[in-house]
């Protein structure tokens, strides 16, 4: 209440250093500062700060608040320098803070990363990003150009790594070993080499995704080779190349039977083999098993003839066996049946359920019955009459695993099955109505298998 006071006599108009009544505040008779209540520009003292358009004076006493609010910041900020024993003057102050600014960003530039944090910030990128990151600076290309994980890395993430024929060296090396006239120059359909050398001090897995680009590059450039399979002993293979003229092949094969309508084939694969299941249909039904070598270049192994007991159309391919579901079960005495590859399709296990009634429904629907490989077992959906579920062990197919799928009408057929790793899902569908599915997830681990309650999908 102190800054109300006001002396009892009017002064004139002050100036602008004065409130808006130009009065000032009182002051002994004779001082300096009552000579200038008239002109206003010398009302208040040294000391005194008032603002503009204020209608009373600043107190004093905030000015040295003020100075020591400021001495408590300068020194907040030279606190490095007084833990250092340097108190200097205001240049000297300035450089200090200018180089532990210089040192904080330092600490947290990309350039100044080790390779293991360069690494580690790798596995959240995919590898179009690991490729621009190799591609951001001269520096960042010194030090992941000869990285084996770094390359190891994008090869996993476009899945290069899975193909043996990339990961496997050696061949051209044993081939370099001889004459230079010998080594032949592997081209492909248009007549351009297929593969690429990468220098030897490339590190492993760069020498892997510069083949595998290679493999991508003869993929859409139609640079690769091809070879055509007949149902025909004559002639059961045929590499294409651009010369090839079919007319000469169909005067090799001679009078082969063509396909009809009455005629169907089944067809299954997997790294080393494949087969082909042709169904004869005519007064009766018959099978012709034919298998070729495809570990490399393809080759014809043989054919043999089987009977109403390999008539099919459920064929799988898995470590050198045949696992088939016969269409005509009571026939073949099996539900789930495989054949031995390197035998000549030999019988080597098979399975039905003991029950008669349960033959003759399985006979009555044989139509329904599904399969699927999942690892070294097979997984069979039937019905006989409700739906059950089967896990045999390959090849020998013993049963380990067998449950009633009760919470699935007959009303719904069983579409497919589908795997991933030692996961299958089974998918239902409502015969009157295709909106209307059942998803049911089994767990396959022998006879340890689960089988997660069905979702009903409306």
């Amino acid at each position: 209440m102190r800054y109300k006071l006001r002396s009892s006599s009017k002064s004139g108009r002050g100036g602008p250093g004065l409130g808006n009544g130009g009065s000032s505040p009182p002051h002994e008779q004779g001082s300096p500062s009552a000579t200038g209540a008239g002109g206003g520009g010398q009302a208040c003292s040294e000391n005194e700060h008032p603002s503009e358009g204020a209608t009373e004076d600043v107190s004093p006493a905030k000015k040295p608040r003020l100075l020591h609010r400021r001495r408590k910041k300068s020194a907040h900020l030279h606190k490095g320098g007084l833990e250092g024993g340097h108190l200097a003057a205001a240049g000297d102050a300035r450089e200090g803070e200018e180089e532990e600014e210089e040192e904080f960003k330092s600490d947290r530039c990309l350039l100044d990363m080790p390779q293991e944090i360069i690494l580690h910030i790798g596995t959240f990128l995919d590898s179009e990003s690991l490729l621009s990151l190799l591609r951001t600076c001269k520096w960042m290309q010194d030090m992941l150009k000869d990285c084996n994980p770094f390359w190891k890395a994008i090869c996993t993430r476009e899945e290069l790594a899975n193909y043996q024929c990339l990961l496997v060296e050696g061949e051209e090396e044993a081939k370099e070993g001889s004459s230079s006239t010998e080594v032949e120059v592997k081209r492909g359909w248009r007549g351009t080499p297929m593969r690429v050398k990468p220098p030897v001090e490339y590190p492993y897995w760069r020498r892997v995704f510069l083949r595998g680009l290679q493999m991508r590059r003869n993929i859409w450039q139609n640079n690769y080779e091809g070879w055509r399979m007949y149902a025909n002993s004559s002639v059961p293979v045929m590499k294409l190349t651009p010369e090839l003229d079919l007319n000469d092949v169909k005067k090799k094969m001679g009078d082969y039977p063509k396909l009809s309508e009455n005629d169907d084939l089944k067809i299954d694969w997997d790294e080393k083999h494949l087969v082909v299941f042709h169904f004869f249909r005519g007064e009766g039904e018959s099978c012709t098993i034919l298998v070729w070598d495809i570990s490399e270049e393809p080759k014809f192994l043989y054919s043999v003839d089987r009977g109403l007991e390999s008539i099919t159309d459920k064929v799988s391919v898995v470590n050198g066996h045949v696992v088939i579901v016969p269409s005509w079960p009571l026939e073949a005495r099996a539900i789930v049946m495989a054949l031995d590859i390197r035998n000549e399709m030999r019988e080597v296990g098979k399975f039905i359920f003991p029950e008669q009634e349960r033959q003759m429904c399985l006979d009555d629907m044989w139509e329904h019955t599904q399969l699927r490989v999942v690892k070294n077992e097979a997984l069979v959906v039937c019905r006989c009459p409700d739906w059950h579920l089967i896990v045999v062990s390959l090849p020998t197919c013993t049963p380990l695993y067998e449950i009633q799928l009760s919470d699935v009408s007959t009303q719904y057929e069983c579409q497919q099955i589908r795997s991933y790793k030692h996961t299958a899902m089974i998918i239902f569908a409502r015969k009157q109505n295709d909106a209307s599915n059942i998803l049911v997830t089994v767990d396959v681990a022998g006879a340890d298998t689960k089988v997660v309650k069905p979702i009903f999908i409306v």
